[in-house]
């Protein structure tokens, strides 16, 4: 399993199926702040690129409906403030979620539209259609 070094019991999650993002967004009480529907925010950055920055692909609120994944390869946006840019097919990027107080890192083991899309695309560069992620 996957071991959180800062104690809490699971990572933050983007959305998808049949609720929002979730998990803890509090590092001092984590189980406390255990909870689906939670508010968040997407980064991403090209790892390749010595002068690249963090660009900002998703801010959902505490109050928007579930993210599903074909917004990440789409866009979308609602009435509660939420918005989902499209995201590029790269590889070699790192995705930060910043969820409460927690910030979380991720890296596509493929390509990052079908990390968030959950492999719906399969339009990985070099035929990769790996949505898996470390």
């Amino acid at each position: 399993g996957i071991v959180v070094p800062d104690g809490r019991p699971v990572l933050s999650f983007w959305g998808g199926g049949s609720l929002g993002g979730g998990c803890c967004s509090g590092i001092t009480s984590p189980t406390a702040t255990q909870r689906w529907n939670q508010a968040f925010d997407l980064f991403v950055i090209d790892t390749t690129t010595a002068t690249a920055v963090w660009k900002q692909y998703a801010h959902i609120t505490a109050t928007a409906p579930v993210v599903r994944p074909e917004y990440y390869l789409q866009g979308w946006n609602d009435t509660t403030g939420s918005w989902v840019a499209a995201v590029p097919c790269a590889v070699n990027v790192t995705v930060k979620v910043v969820m409460g107080e927690v910030t979380d890192y991720f890296a596509p083991n493929g390509c990052l539209c079908d990390m968030l899309s959950g492999g719906a695309t399969g339009s990985c560069p070099g035929g990769d259609s790996s949505y898996l992620w470390s």
